[in-house]
C-alpha cells in the first residue's frame, strides 16, 4: 500500500501529546480532533488519516489511535466508510457537537484543577479571582497578522486564505496596500508597528524591505497560479495564439509561465494596455491576463476567450506561518515577527 500524503491534512502536525498532561493520550488526541472539527479545519465528509498515519504523526501506538477514532465515532463525530476510511459525519450540527465535546472535556480538566486548588486551602473567592484573571488574559491574547501587497492584487482571495489558515486561533487578519506604506500614511505605519506578524508575497521583498523598520523580520510567502488558471492553460491547443495582458513584475512572471504552456512564437506581448491596444488583439487569440486587468479585459474583450492568470498563497507557506503563530501565541509574544 502506498504511503498517504501527509499534506492532505495540514492540521495533523499540530496534534501533539503532552506527556505531562493528566489526560490520557486518547483524550488528548480526541480533544485535538474535536477542536479541528469545531473550528472548521475538518469539514463534513472529510477523510481523516488512517490509524497508522495518525499514530506515526502523533508519536503513539496504532492501538491508541484506533481507540481515539472509536471514541469519536461513539460521539457521532466520525464514521467508517467501506473503501474510504474514517470520515467526518455529514450532519448540520457537526461543529456544535464537536464543541460540546470540547466543553465537556474542558470541564473535566477544570474540575481536576479546581480540586487540586481547593486542596491548597483556597476558598471560593480565591478561585473566582483566579478564573477571572486567567480568562481576561486569554481574551486579550490576540495576535495581529498584517498582509502587505499591491492594491491591485486579489486582496479578497489572500485575506480569505489567511483567515482560513488562522481558523481556531485568536488572530486578527488585516490586508494593507503597499502603496499606503510607500506614502508613509500614519495609519499604515501604525498597523505595521502594532503587528504581531508582518507577511507578504516574495515578489514584493525588494520593494517592501526599505519600508519596514526591521525588514529581515518579514515573513514572505510563495505564491502559485490558481488551479483553474493552470487547468485552462493546459487545455490550450498547441497552435493557439495567446495575448498576454500584464504589467510590472507580473509581466515578467506571466511571460515565464506562458513559455511553459505555449510556444514563444505564439505569444503576443502588448506594449500598451489601454482599450485601443486591447481591441487590436486578434479575435481568435486567447487573452491571458492578470487579476489587475480583469475588469478592463472583461469590458473591452467580452467575446474573446479569457484566462485569468491569478495567484494564491501556497499551502506549505501558509502552514509554516500557522505553526509560527501557534508558537507566538503559546509564548504570549505579541511583538516579535519571524525571520524571512
Amino acid at each position: 500500500m502506498s504511503e498517504e500524503p501527509r499534506d492532505a491534512w495540514p492540521w495533523l502536525p499540530e496534534i501533539v501529546i503532552d506527556r505531562n498532561d493528566v489526560a490520557p493520550p486518547v483524550e488528548q488526541i480526541a480533544n485535538a480532533i474535536r477542536s479541528k472539527i469545531a473550528t472548521g479545519r475538518i469539514l463534513p465528509n472529510d477523510v481523516l488519516p488512517s490509524v497508522r498515519t495518525l499514530a506515526s504523526s502523533v508519536g503513539t501506538t496504532p492501538t491508541t489511535a484506533s481507540r481515539t477514532y472509536q471514541l469519536l465515532q461513539r460521539e457521532g463525530l466520525l464514521t467508517t466508510v467501506a473503501g474510504v476510511g474514517t470520515v467526518a459525519v455529514e450532519v448540520e450540527n457537526l461543529q456544535q457537537s464537536a464543541r460540546a465535546g470540547m466543553l465537556n472535556a474542558a470541564g473535566q480538566v477544570l474540575d481536576h484543577a479546581m480540586n487540586s486548588l481547593a486542596s491548597l486551602g483556597l476558598d471560593e473567592a480565591d478561585l473566582d479571582h483566579l478564573l477571572r484573571e486567567r480568562g481576561h488574559r486569554l481574551a486579550n491574547q490576540t495576535a495581529s497578522l498584517v498582509f502587505v501587497a499591491r492594491a491591485h492584487t486579489n486582496m479578497d482571495l489572500y485575506q480569505k486564505q489567511l483567515r482560513e489558515m488562522a481558523t481556531g486561533l485568536p488572530v486578527k487578519v488585516r490586508c494593507l496596500a503597499l502603496e499606503a506604506l510607500e506614502a508613509q500614511e500614519p495609519e499604515a505605519l501604525a498597523a505595521i508597528e502594532a503587528a504581531t506578524v508582518v507577511t507578504s508575497v516574495i515578489t514584493y521583498k525588494r520593494i517592501l524591505a526599505p519600508l519596514i523598520p526591521n525588514p529581515e523580520q518579514v515573513h514572505y510567502i510563495i505564491t502559485e497560479v490558481i488551479m483553474d488558471g493552470a487547468d485552462a492553460l493546459l487545455a490550450l491547443s498547441p497552435d493557439a495564439s495567446v495575448a498576454l495582458v500584464a504589467s510590472g513584475t507580473f509581466r515578467t512572471v506571466g511571460l515565464g509561465i506562458m513559455h511553459t504552456y505555449c510556444p514563444s512564437d505564439r505569444i503576443l506581448m502588448l506594449t500598451e494596455l489601454d482599450a485601443d491596444s486591447l481591441r487590436s488583439i486578434p479575435a481568435d487569440a486567447v487573452v491571458v491576463h492578470t487579476y489587475r486587468h480583469k475588469r478592463t479585459v472583461d469590458e473591452v474583450l467580452p467575446e474573446h476567450r479569457r484566462i485569468c492568470l491569478d495567484f494564491e498563497l501556497r499551502s506549505d507557506s501558509l502552514q509554516r506561518l500557522r505553526t509560527y503563530l501557534v508558537e507566538c501565541l503559546n509564548a504570549g509574544n505579541a511583538k516579535v515577527v519571524p525571520t524571512a
